[in-house]
């Protein structure tokens, strides 16, 4: 029930954890840490056909096999929108503990979570995949 931006093709395992991972972790960790429910969602995409971390010569991605979603920032009902990116390691300590919450709640639920801690390609993301796992990072 929470609109998403820049959704595309996901097989359905990802878009079922994905589903309950909006409706269970997102929304109530944005009213315990914000105050306020979330009104968007917004993916940086879904299917794509590349390598891990668009490297040539790695293996095919997630992404590549509509296995993954990547999310960038969550807009509020009462208009903030909290990125990934500056949120993360950002100064308001509710903005950062919203963000932890949320990619603990993706590790319970995917194969694998990556976030701005895994390395420097995910800085500004979520990645959440059903490949193996369950890796957490």
């Amino acid at each position: 029930r929470t609109p998403v931006t820049n959704l595309g093709a996901m097989t359905c395992p990802v878009a079922r954890q994905f589903a309950r991972w909006t409706r269970e972790a997102v929304q109530p960790a944005a009213q315990q840490w914000l105050g306020s429910p979330v009104r968007r969602i917004e993916s940086m995409g879904t299917y794509s056909c590349r390598p891990v971390n668009g490297q040539a010569g790695a293996k095919l991605s997630e992404h590549g096999r509509a296995n993954a979603v990547d999310i960038g920032a969550f807009v509020l009902d009462d208009g903030r929108r909290i990125t990934v990116l500056q949120g993360w390691n950002g100064e308001d300590e509710r903005v950062r503990r919203f963000l932890r919450t949320v990619h603990q709640a993706g590790c319970r639920r995917f194969g694998v979570t990556l976030g701005p801690d895994a390395n420097g390609y995910h800085r500004d993301h979520l990645h959440f995949d059903m490949g193996r796992g369950p890796y957490c990072r």
